[in-house]
């Protein structure tokens, strides 16, 4: 019969509100009307509901919507999401009070924030506490916002990840709603959680919501505790009501205590008796203490009102401290309740000394107490505790051979001395102790016992032994309760000996006492007996089995936390049932352990299997009815309780989670069965049909497999029994069969070879974008596969061995075993930070390899040391294809053998080698004698490269064209002269213009026509003269004459004499000579000097009348005026660039434009090159307006490039509407602007920038003042194309 016929609607709605909400709302949709109609009739069924993935609670909600008063909205859809805040703005929810909303990632953020703050204003009478989580999409709802439409809101939980700073702040969130009135009296609990609030975020909100009694920030800064100190200070008609405040308090073992609903209700009624000042205050930092010195104010200010103070604050210095007490006299808390302190330098006496006399402290936590014994002591001087913690101490064990705990020796610790005072406390009996140094003090003293005992309140009192200086009472409920003791290195056995003493102690918490010994343990049980109601043990080796059973047989005990103790088996468990027949409290036990799981133990009754069946019978039923969750929570249960049967209830788990899209878990329940029984075909079915499930065919045939395998058996000598077994394993073999070949079917109909459809050509392309790590993998698919890839020789033409550290063997392991497949299409091979025994081993492989074909050979940041032997039997093996060779060594290597080598490659053409050496005599043994022709281009960068070797490899090489030499020294300049007639591109301590294999044909096809014309010549001269290696005087007047001997050819030039590093006032003079030369075809140059060389380079330019692109820099500390006139005489200039100036002539550089200006408006008719590009790079020279209007007004500009460059705001908009509206008739040429990390751009340059005609191309990225707002322009005008970053803007 339908139970909602025959049960009252009382007993349905208890019923009612213990069923899950997926269940409820089952109930309430398919089964009938009449249960809709009764469980609507049960209003507490529908008083919280949470909106996840489930369309069904939302469409629901036009009927369950009135019973709700509290809404969860967690879904990860953006649809689900949308919907569920739709039904609060059609006004379904008439009561609701509570609303949680973790906000999804959302694209159209503008319709979410229109929907979320319609729906707000729509509940706002009713709505009293509202959390909002926007972490996951950055930007939302502001706080304004939230006020504006609730004005009876209370409580507000408010997260976000982008700063607060860039929404609308709370002043002017009024003119949204004007009937709000001017301050917000509801709201007491403010939580906040954001990157970097400051005080500009946190003032309006103290001004407006005027009763605010608790804040807690995470992500603040210190200027926020500025703030509240000054808003305590002022006496206005508002008066800070702030009692709690948590400042970056973001522990969650030490949550911010939150406001007592008794508090609010009679703060709302204003009945509550207002005291001004905090009760709470939490500091935490995220980790890091805060600076002492800006929070001592607050806590100064509010020392009166505090009653519970967590402090995390920085160290102080001797001197420091003595200032802390001038500046803030007569410093305590005479009303603290409880105090955390992390005890570091300073802050522990001047913290200690200030709850020294408070009577109301109960509970001290301490931790990482840097002075552990003056802590101890300061303890014994202070009224007694109820709680008491001390963690990460460092202090260490005293030498001590007393084994007898109340024995006072001299070796005796503060903390025994501590301990043993609690003792007394706790004592039953009233006895006085008298510890006084003369008479007087010691008849007042027993006057005063004398009046304390005649009290009703306080039985006995004792005078405490040791430096303790008053009178405590002895009555054991003012004695310790509980104490947590963790990595505290004094504690030891005698210590806990004596702790089990203490008979008011209730709760023991030991967390990492590495010099605790299980006796230790024991003795401390067994003394405390049944006082003992709460343990927990962490991270200690002592804790066997043998201490967890003694708590088992504690009757007195309630709780027992452990966690990660490596000693403590499984065998523990069992504990729970032995000490629940006993306890007549019910014993709770939480465990949390890397070495070991909980397992499942069967029913002592083996005989009671009665209730299994329907058991099995109502889970089926759950499952057939869609009531998932229920039938699992069933199994469950069953499995707990018995264990005859297990296998079946695992079965209909497994298969159940598997339903609910829980497929890992039901494996997990597969495998059990498996475990239990691996020659029952049941728990193999059960794993494949979930691998099914879960469409991993491959993993289900595995496991039939190995089902298979798991059933067959060997015969024995009775035949019977052999039959039998044949027969049942026959049976079962079948069925794993069938699953078997479905999961193969189900595999084939998915599968299709393209490799042997698809046309040679676009296999190879496919192939082509593969890393190489995954061409191996191709050769393991099948011998198809095999065939079909190694036929493509592009494909395996570049080889790179480069893998992460931990997978190197394998894939040097992997590339070796698989080379004859595809060596001879090896063209490239680079091996990239090989070990040494790796690099042995691939040169073993390429000698005996087939590489036919290599080209290129390079090892990169190897491990040679003990290959050079190898390596030279390698060259000769490639020598007659290898063009290419580069040896970048270790430093650890020994000099590499130059003259082996390059005697085995008689057709290199290029050579570079790298390594931080010096390059000996020895390593340039057996270097040929005769020329090696072919190389053209050489590298050589060394620690030290002596002139003589130098010269011996350069006469084997008499026809290089590029050369790179670092760390020469003086007398190279000639060698290079003397012995490379045919050099084009030359770098000395730099890098060489790189030179395209064309241009090298074509310079060698010069040589063998024996042409002795001007395409001989250095063309291209990088150097570098601030290098150390190099001398004062000596060098140069052979780099003069080498720039003179071929100033006629010379295109490029790069030269570096000094910026900010070099500060020679000799350069100048010394290089003098520069002026003299004369460049008629240098078409680019780049510049870095130093000041007194400024005459020098205006000279030089005046000299290059063919210059193209000029480049100031890196590193330049002063760009003079004259430098900027003399390039203004460049009639060919078309780039300038300036990079990385500490300062310029902005003068200088105006004039320089308004010159180039004037001069084009000439070159236009006469058919000279324009000026088309300027570049300027992180220049701290602010550009005048002057400066912008002029570079704006060249008429032949085609490209700006500004990167950090400093100007400001009024100039910036100038300089942009002068580019869209004063280029005159040559206004089409400018098609390119790059603007990036520069704070003067607004909306309003874009706007003027979007007007300009010809502009095709805008770079944006890393602009802080511009907003997508801005951006609109720009994105609807079709011609340009937008390039930005969108996270760099600020969004409105």
């Amino acid at each position: 019969m339908d139970p909602v016929y025959i049960l009252p609607i009382e007993i349905l709605n208890e019923i009612f509100i213990l069923l899950p909400q997926d269940t409820k709302i089952t109930l309430y949709l398919d089964v009938s009307k009449l249960w809709r109609e009764t469980i609507l009739k049960c209003p507490n069924v529908w008083r919280e509901i949470e909106i996840q993935q489930d369309y069904r609670v939302i469409k629901s909600c036009y009927d369950i919507g009135f019973h709700v008063k509290h809404i969860t909205i967690n879904s990860t859809f953006e649809e689900v999401c949308f919907s569920a805040i739709q039904q609060l703005k059609e006004g379904h929810f008439k009561q609701i009070q509570s609303l949680k909303i973790t906000v999804p990632e959302i694209e159209n953020m503008k319709r979410y924030l229109q929907l979320t703050t319609t729906a707000l204003y729509q509940i706002r009478d009713t709505l009293t506490s509202f959390t909002i989580d926007t972490s996951k999409t950055g930007k939302y709802i502001s706080i304004a916002d939230i006020l504006s439409a609730c004005n009876n809101l209370i409580e507000l939980d408010y997260s976000t990840t982008t700063r607060l700073s860039k929404r609308r702040t709370i002043n002017n969130y009024f003119t949204q709603y004007q009937e709000i009135p001017h301050h917000h009296h509801c709201l007491l609990n403010l939580q906040l959680k954001a990157p970097f609030i400051n005080r500009h975020d946190i003032d309006p909100l103290l001004e407006q919501c005027t009763e605010l009694r608790r804040l807690v920030m995470n992500g603040c800064t210190t200027s926020v505790l500025d703030t509240i100190v000054n808003k305590q200070q002022q006496l206005s008609e508002t008066p800070l009501n702030l009692e709690i405040l948590g400042y970056n308090a973001n522990s969650k073992s030490m949550a911010v205590p939150q406001l007592p609903k008794e508090t609010m209700t009679m703060i709302r009624k204003g009945k509550e008796k207002k005291i001004r000042g905090l009760r709470i205050l939490f500091t935490n930092s995220n980790g890091q203490p805060v600076h002492t010195q800006r929070m001592l104010p607050l806590l100064y200010q509010n020392r009166e009102t505090l009653i519970y103070i967590m402090a995390h604050l920085s160290p102080l210095d001797q001197s420091e401290l003595v200032q802390l007490y001038t500046l803030y006299p007569n410093f305590e808390f005479p009303n603290i309740s409880r105090f955390t302190l992390w005890s570091v330098t300073g802050i522990q006496e001047f913290m200690l000394q200030a709850i020294r006399n408070s009577t109301r402290l109960s509970v001290l936590d301490i931790i990482h107490a840097y002075d552990i014994d003056g802590v101890l002591k300061e303890l014994m001087t202070m009224p007694p505790l109820k709680h008491l913690t001390i963690l990460y101490s460092t202090a260490s064990i005293p030498e001590t051979s007393n084994d007898d705990p109340f024995e006072t020796t001299v070796a005796t610790t503060s903390l025994i001395s501590l301990f043993k005072r609690y003792v007394y406390l706790s004592s039953s009996s009233p006895s006085a102790f008298y510890s006084s140094s003369s008479p007087s003090s010691s008849s007042a003293s027993f006057s005063s016992f004398s009046s304390i005992s005649s009290t009703k309140t306080i039985t006995t009192a004792t005078m405490l032994p040791g430096p303790s200086r008053q009178f405590v009472s002895t009555t054991p409920s003012l004695s310790l309760k509980s104490i947590t003791l963790g990595k505290f290195n004094t504690v030891s056995d005698r210590e806990l000996s004596i702790l089990g003493n203490i008979k008011t102690l209730e709760q023991i918490t030991l967390l990492d006492l590495n010099n605790v010994t299980t006796n230790g343990i024991k003795n401390l049980i067994n003394k405390m007996g049944n006082q003992l109601k709460y343990v927990r043990l962490s991270r200690m080796e002592s804790v066997t089995d043998d201490i967890l059973f003694n708590l088992g047989d504690m009757n007195g005990l309630i709780r027992i936390a452990l966690d990660y103790l490596p000693k403590m088996t499984n065998r523990v468990m069992t504990f729970d049932k032995k000490s629940s027949k006993s306890n007549e409290h019910d014993t709770t036990i939480t465990t949390k352990n890397y070495s070991f799981q909980p397992y499942y133990y069967p029913n002592e009754k083996k005989d009671d299997i009665a209730t299994t069946a329907p058991m099995f019978t109502k889970c089926v039923q759950n499952v057939e009815c869609q009531n998932l969750q229920v039938a699992i929570d069933t199994a469950t249960d069953g499995i707990n309780e018995m264990f005859d049967n297990l296998m079946s209830l695992l079965d209909v788990r497994a298969a159940t989670l598997g339903l609910k899209n829980q497929v890992n878990k039901g494996l997990e329940d597969g495998y059990r069965m498996i475990d239990y029984s691996p020659t029952t075909p049941a728990g193999y079915l059960r794993c494949a049909s979930l691998f099914i499930l879960d469409n991993k065919y491959n993993a289900a045939m595995e496991i039939c497999k190995q089902g298979m395998n798991a059933l067959s058996f060997e015969n024995d000598d009775n035949e019977e029994e052999n039959g039998k077994k044949h027969e049942k394993y026959r049976e079962a073999q079948k069925v794993l069969d069938e699953k078997y070949n479905e999961a193969k079917t189900l595999e084939n109909q998915g599968r299709v070879d393209f490799i042997t459809r698809l046309p040679s050509d676009i296999i190879c392309q496919i192939l082509d974008y593969l890393p190489f790590s995954a061409l191996l993998e191709t050769l393991n698919v099948s011998k198809v596969w095999r065939d079909y890839v190694t036929v493509y020789p592009k494909i395996w033409s570049n080889m790179k061995l480069t893998t992460c550290p931990d997978e190197k063997t394998d894939m040097i392991g992997r590339v070796l075993s698989r080379q004859h497949h595809f060596s001879h299409h090896v063209q490239h091979l680079s091996a990239d930070e090989l070990s040494e025994d790796e690099t042995y081993d691939l040169l073993i492989e390429l000698i005996y390899g087939t590489y036919s074909k290599l080209e290129s050979l390079d090892f990169w940041s190897s491990d040679m040391d003990d290959g050079y032997d190898e390596c030279v039997g390698v060259l000769s093996r490639v020598k007659t294809t290898l063009k290419s060779l580069r040896f970048s060594l270790k430093a650890s290597n020994n000099p590499l053998p130059l003259g082996s080598i390059l005697a085995e490659c008689d057709n290199l053409k290029t050579f570079d080698y790298l390594q931080s050496c010096t390059v000996t005599e020895e390593a340039l043994d057996g270097i040929p004698t005769t020329p090696i022709n072919s190389l053209n281009d050489l590298t050589l960068a060394c620690a030290s490269l002596p002139t003589s070797q130098l010269e011996r490899i350069l006469k084997c090489c008499p026809r290089v064209l590029q050369l790179s030499c670092m760390n020469c020294d003086t007398s190279a300049f000639e060698v290079v002269e003397k012995l490379c007639p045919y050099l084009y591109s030359f770098g000395l301590n730099a890098s060489p213009y790189e030179l395209s294999d064309d241009d090298k044909q074509s310079l060698l096809n010069n040589i063998d026509d024996q042409q002795t014309n001007s395409s001989f010549g250095i063309h291209h001269i990088y150097f570098d003269v601030r290098a150390a290696w190099l001398s004062v005087d000596d060098h140069d007047e052979s780099l003069i004459r080498i720039l003179k001997n071929n100033a006629n050819v010379l295109e490029t030039a790069k030269m570096r004499f000094g910026g900010f590093i070099d500060d020679d006032e000799n350069q100048g003079s010394r290089w003098q000579n520069l002026g003299t030369i004369v460049t008629p075809h240098l078409r680019s140059l780049t510049l870095n000097f130093n000041l007194t060389m400024s005459s020098v380079i205006s000279t030089f330019l005046s000299n290059c009348p063919a210059l193209e692109i000029l480049l100031f820099g890196p590193g330049i500390e002063f760009i003079p005026s004259g430098v900027f006139q003399a390039a203004s005489r460049l009639s060919m200039l078309k780039e300038l660039t300036i990079y990385l100036a500490n300062e310029l002539s902005d003068h200088g550089l105006s004039l320089l434009f308004k010159k180039i200006s004037n001069q084009e408006e000439r070159n236009q008719h006469e058919g000279f090159n324009n000026f088309q590009k300027f570049k300027l790079e992180h220049c701290f020279s602010e550009l005048s307006k002057e400066t912008a209007h002029s570079l704006a007004k060249i008429p032949s500009l085609q490209e700006i490039y500004f990167d950090g460059a400093y100007m400001t705001q009024d100039t910036a908009e100038s300089f942009a509407w002068t580019l869209a509206h004063q280029h005159g008739d040559y206004s089409s040429s400018f098609h390119t602007i790059t603007l990036i990390s520069m704070d003067c751009v607004t909306d309003q340059v874009l706007r003027y920038l979007n007007d300009i005609p010809s502009l095709r191309t805008i770079k944006l990225s890393h602009l802080r003042n511009i907003t997508l707002e801005g951006l609109k322009c720009l994105q609807s005008n079709t011609r340009i194309s937008l390039d930005f970053t969108p996270h760099s803007f600020q969004k409105k």
